[in-house]
């Protein structure tokens, strides 16, 4: 018999710590085994659109030390909610890009996740639908998808300043968003740092555990990693450690719109040496924007579509708020009315080229 305090009790507590340890380790596994069954069989909205992004970025996209600081894999397909994502030799959603045929068109359409197609099937995005509807109508275009989900602004600057004198399109339509502002606003506000500092040295740690714990295979797309992860930027977003919001400052704003004009006017002079007509597919729309537009001489189309009356038939889920097939069939629509409108100025300002240089023909 043994007394509290005694040696031998020591001895004893001493002895069982390992049994103990032992006993916790062997647990361990088997609440990490039920807990992911119970997560896949029934899995949390927010978790599985997370953890398919993850899969996706981690399968498809490919960082680079320059702009375009993300791309996709080339001649590679990917799953996203179900539904197949192939891309093709030059790393773009869609089929291989071949030259067109004499007297077709070529349109470029630059944009992110939205054109892009985030969620849908191959051939549901709205460039692609957008083609099509146009072809029925009886224009001959052909419509080239250079969107890419995890770009930025200066990301679909660079590929525009490259493709535009590389293939010459007679169209470039280049899709502005909401997060072009938040980029710009909150570059202005930061002077280029971290929002709030460089991060502490637990949540470093802890970044580097989670980037540890996916190098091991069987670990690797679990919600429970995925679960972890999402902790950890909510902690970051809280704390002011990362920001994916629009600045709320007045003067960021004004800012954020002067260098987001100057873009926008530059690309427009640099299109018009190549022959090439911009046109801005506004998905705000901002009234701003579209009077900068009207003074510069630069093709204004608004790409707002008003999903909040039927959110549920128009984006995939409360928690993914991108369009899903009906979303993307109603953003194809008004695209492909503006580019209508661009198309008939285009013949009509070849027209008048011809007669101008038959009449100075058969002038002496």
């Amino acid at each position: 018999m043994t007394f509290p305090g005694s040696p031998q009790a020591g001895r004893a507590v001493f002895t069982r710590l390992p049994v103990k340890a032992l006993i916790l380790l062997l647990n361990l596994p088997v609440t990490f085994i039920v807990a992911e069954g119970l997560f896949r069989l029934c899995p949390p909205e927010y978790l599985y659109i997370r953890r398919e992004a993850d899969r996706f970025s981690r399968n498809m996209v490919v960082t680079a030390p320059t702009f375009p600081l993300n791309r996709l894999r080339p001649s590679s397909p990917a799953r996203l909610y179900g539904k197949t994502i192939r891309t093709n030799s030059a790393g773009y959603r869609g089929a291989e890009f071949t030259p067109p045929p004499t007297g077709e068109k070529l349109c470029v359409v630059m944009g992110r996740s939205i054109a892009f197609g985030w969620g849908v099937g191959q051939g549901e995005e709205w460039p692609a639908l957008m083609e099509k509807k146009l072809r029925r109508a009886g224009r001959r275009v052909v419509v080239r998808n250079l969107s890419v989900p995890a770009w930025i602004l200066p990301d679909a600057l660079v590929v525009a300043f490259r493709k535009v004198p590389a293939w010459k399109p007679d169209i470039l339509l280049f899709v502005v968003h909401a997060t072009d502002l938040a980029f710009l606003s909150n570059l202005l506000a930061s002077g280029g740092k971290p929002p709030a500092g460089a991060l502490p040295p637990l949540l470093e740690r802890a970044g580097q555990v989670l980037r540890s714990l996916e190098k091991v295979s069987f670990l690797r797309g679990t919600y429970l990693l995925t679960l972890l992860k999402g902790l950890k930027l909510r902690y970051e977003l809280l704390a002011g450690h990362r920001t994916v919001e629009f600045s709320s400052t007045a003067a960021y704003r004004d800012r954020a719109l002067s260098l987001l004009f100057l873009a926008m006017e530059t690309l427009d002079r640099f299109c018009r040496r190549f022959g090439t007509t911009l046109v801005l597919f506004d998905m705000f729309p901002l009234k701003k924007l579209e009077s900068f537009c009207a003074e510069k001489g630069i093709a204004y189309a608004p790409g707002k579509v008003d999903f909040s009356k039927e959110a549920r038939k128009c984006l995939i889920s409360s928690q993914d708020p991108h369009p899903n097939a009906f979303g993307q069939a109603l953003l194809a629509g008004k695209a492909a009315r503006a580019l209508e409108k661009v198309l008939d100025r285009l013949e009509n300002e070849n027209r008048a080229l011809k007669k101008r240089g038959d009449r100075e023909k058969r002038e002496p």
